[in-house]
């Protein structure tokens, strides 16, 4: 029995601390994501066709999966909640966003390396806090 006790703590430990810290960083990127209209125009990038893509600054045109797929994440959020205006979108869709690849990565962590799973995600967690934190990167 204690080893089965064992086996679950091993997993359910990670796993209750990665979703504790999906749900703090979905709480940075809100505060974040309506800090720039760029963040906006990234988001809305592929969500009405290659012309608006070619309008976003130039340091965000190589990333062209992760738009698409954040593209495809406006357009099923705007079908599904019809929100009132982009700004009200761009309060949830971001966080959305962070919260399924920052889950997927972290659940990929645990599954594959369970005993270090909790180095890995605090150190995920610092980085994305450090990079979230408000004024960075501000000139």
């Amino acid at each position: 029995m204690t080893a089965k006790y064992r086996l679950f703590l091993s997993y359910a430990i990670p796993m209750t601390v990665a979703l504790a810290i999906c749900v703090v960083v979905s709480h940075q990127v809100r505060q974040i994501a309506l800090s720039s209209s760029d963040n906006t125009n990234t988001f809305y990038s592929f969500s009405r066709g290659l012309g608006e893509y070619e309008q976003i600054r130039q340091e965000w045109r190589p990333r062209i999966l992760s738009n698409y797929l954040a593209g495809r994440l406006v357009d099923a959020v705007e079908a599904i909640y019809h929100p009132q205006d982009q700004q009200t979108a761009m309060a949830y869709i971001p966080a959305i966003w962070s919260i399924v690849w920052l889950f997927l990565t972290l659940l990929l962590f645990i599954i594959l390396d369970r005993e270090r799973s909790l180095l890995y995600i605090f150190g995920i967690f610092a980085g994305i806090s450090f990079a979230y934190t408000p004024g960075i990167g501000m000139t």
